[in-house]
Order: C-alpha cells, then structure tokens, then sequence
C-alpha cells in the first residue's frame, strides 16, 4: 500500500522540484484500496492472514490505519531516511525483501496483491517487478 498526496490539498514541493511528502498529509492510494477489497474477500471465503506492507515516510500512520480500519490484520511500515527519494526500482527490491522476510516468519507467502498504479506517479511498475 502507497500513502499518497491527499488529492483535496494542493502540492507542495521542495526546492529541487520533488514532492515534499513530509508536509503533505497522506492517504491510502485509491488502488490499493481495490487490493485491500480483494484481499479482504479472498479471506472471507478461503481463510488466511491479510498482511499490509508500505515503504513511506513516518508520518504515513494515517493512511496504515486506513488499511487497519478496512479489516488487514497486521501491518509493516518500511522506512528509513536512506530510502528517501528511491526510484522504482530500488522501492520493488526493498519490498522484496519485506516479503522474503515475511516468507521465513509465516512459512510461506500465497498471494501478494498490489494496487495497478500510484496515483501521485503513475508508473506502474512496484507490482510487476
């Protein structure tokens, strides 16, 4: 799950032209939403433990709960000051090494579902790689 801008307040951006997500207030990105609904009714009929994962900046708390609020029964926010800025590519690889974890502790890993797209970037890239 991505913690996104909050579409009904405007941007604001640091002095390079990047987002400045720390001064922004944060929200579940609507298409994980879909992947948390799914997740959600796959439990309903086959069983299971729905665990969310987001690599985001400390103050995402908002946006987890969310999550929480919609019925995922744990969550793990991933976040470190020297993963700031990465690119896709790093995000994917540090999300894969959430889900190896996760792997070791559950014994296994059946599903992993990801929004299609962020709504802040629109890259789509995290779930496929």
């Amino acid at each position: 799950m991505k913690p996104v801008p909050d579409p009904k307040e405007p941007p604001r951006f640091k002095p390079d032209g990047t987002l400045d997500r720390l001064a922004m207030k944060l929200v579940m990105n609507p298409y994980d939403k879909y992947a948390v609904e799914a997740a959600l009714q796959l439990r309903e009929v086959l069983g299971g433990t729905i665990v969310g994962v987001s690599m985001a900046p400390p103050h995402a708390v908002d946006a987890i709960r969310e999550a929480l609020a919609m019925g995922v029964d744990e969550f793990i926010l991933l976040s470190d000051k020297r993963l700031a800025g990465s690119d896709t590519l790093a995000t994917s690889y540090a999300l894969s090494m959430v889900l190896r974890r996760l792997w070791g502790k559950l014994g296994g890993v059946d599903l992993v579902l990801c929004g299609v797209e962020s709504a802040d970037s629109n890259t789509a890239h995290i779930g496929p790689r």
